[in-house]
Formats: structure tokens, C-alpha cells, sequence
């Protein structure tokens, strides 16, 4: 079966709608969209190059398997408008990031095995830019954190990568700024450089964990690293700078 004949294919009923296949420059030259004559709404789209395997598959299950949704909506445990049927990754508004998609996928699979899952807030997951320099960020703005709290109850620190000696050795600036709550957890970590999407994580776990910058203060970074400029923000904001005013 071609794609061409594909097309040719009439219309053909699937959980009491009509569905058509056609082409649709929306999602490229070569991309395909199974749309709902009932709706007109997409149910579903794919390359020219995965539609003859996938509609193959399916025209040839027995006709109680073939299921084509209309899908609006989903909450946060994932859940669409259809009973049973769950939505991941890019179909889901919010980040388009391929590590958010796979946390949930597994997400998704815990909770229908009966585990319930913690599912994790979208200001927890880190974003990087992958360029030169690069960014990384994980948790609030200061912006934000203002808008929300008032800008007395928000504290942010600065520190700058030429003070960092790993940066000085790879040839990189940027900074680091770590945004905290006025005696309370840090809800931001956002880093500017060469490398700093490899420091993020560090980052994910203090917004994550609700940790206080005098929580971390004492954990010692490696030296050289990257990650000391970290450590110093933690520890500026925690009262105790080192190589900071």
C-alpha cells in the first residue's frame, strides 16, 4: 500500500465518526492529517514516512481495536476528555522538551499501574538552550516571583562567571542567579555560559526540594568547577559570601 492509494481511499467509520486522510502543509510538505468529518477537528497527525506503517497497522486490526478520538483537554494527572486514554509530550500545552515527555510517559504508566505518581510541576522541570553561550533555567523568575509574593518577601542573587575559575579555564562569562523567597526556599535558578546546562540539575533539586540557601551553604563544591559559582550564590544568600560582596 503507497500513500498515494492511502489517499484514495474512501472515508471510513471509527468510534461513530468519519474519518479522512489528507495532506496538510500545516505540518509540512510531507506531513498527513486524520481528521474528523463529524468535528473537523485533527485527530491525529504523521509523517509521510511512518502513515502507510501506522495506518496499515491499524486498518488491519479487527474493528473493535481501531479507535480514532477527538482528544480536548487534559488535567493535570494527564487524563483527556476520553475515559482511559492518557496524553504525553508535545500534544500536551506546556514545555516542548523531549525529558519532560518521557517523565510523562513514566508518569503516565506508574499511575495505570496503581503507583501514584507525584506528578511534577512545570516550573520544576529544567530548560536549556543549547547555543554558545548557553542558558538554563529551572523554577521562577525574579519577575515572576515579585508578581506573585510583592517584592519585599523576594530575594535574588547575581554571581558572575569571571570570578569562577573553571569558566576563566574553558574561556567562557555568564552568571549565575539564584532567586529565593525572604527567609524562605529558592524557587529559581537560572544560568547563563558555556556548559552551564550540565549545572541545572543541581539547581532542580533545590527548587524541587523547597531547600533553603542555608540548607545548601555547607555542602562543598569541587574545585575547579563550574559548579562553585553555585555555591557561592547559595552561600551569598545565606549571609555567608566567600568570594562575593
Amino acid at each position: 500500500m503507497t500513500a498515494d492509494s492511502i489517499l484514495s481511499i474512501p472515508p471510513y467509520k471509527a468510534d461513530d465518526q468519519d474519518v479522512v486522510v489528507e495532506l496538510n502543509s500545516r505540518f509540512g510538505p510531507d506531513a498527513f492529517t486524520a481528521q474528523s468529518t463529524r468535528t473537523g477537528m485533527p485527530v491525529l497527525w504523521v509523517a509521510r514516512e511512518r502513515l502507510v506503517e501506522i495506518l496499515t497497522f491499524l486498518r488491519n486490526l479487527p474493528r473493535p481495536y481501531v479507535m480514532l478520538y477527538d482528544l480536548h483537554g487534559v488535567d493535570e494527572r494527564l487524563r483527556t476528555n476520553v475515559a482511559g486514554v492518557y496524553a504525553v509530550g508535545d500534544i500536551t500545552p506546556g514545555l516542548q522538551l523531549a525529558h519532560r515527555s518521557f517523565q510523562q510517559g513514566i508518569f503516565v504508566a506508574e499511575q495505570i499501574a496503581g503507583l501514584s505518581p507525584v506528578a511534577v510541576p512545570e516550573a520544576s522541570i529544567p530548560r536549556v538552550t543549547y547555543s554558545s553561550p548557553e542558558v538554563a533555567s529551572v523554577g521562577v523568575t525574579e519577575e515572576a516571583a515579585v508578581a506573585e509574593h510583592g517584592a519585599d518577601a523576594v530575594v535574588a542573587y547575581e554571581y558572575n562567571l569571571a570570578g569562577n575559575g573553571k569558566s576563566e579555564i574553558i574561556g567562557t562569562g555568564g552568571l549565575v542567579k539564584v532567586v529565593r523567597l525572604k527567609d524562605g526556599p529558592v524557587i529559581g535558578v537560572h544560568l547563563l555560559g558555556d556548559r552551564v546546562g550540565e549545572l541545572i540539575t543541581e539547581g532542580q533539586l533545590a527548587v524541587a526540594w523547597e531547600a533553603h540557601p542555608e540548607d545548601i551553604a555547607p555542602l562543598i563544591h569541587a574545585h575547579p568547577t563550574q559548579s562553585e559559582a553555585l555555591g557561592e550564590a547559595f552561600l551569598a544568600l545565606a549571609g555567608k559570601p566567600l568570594h562575593a560582596l
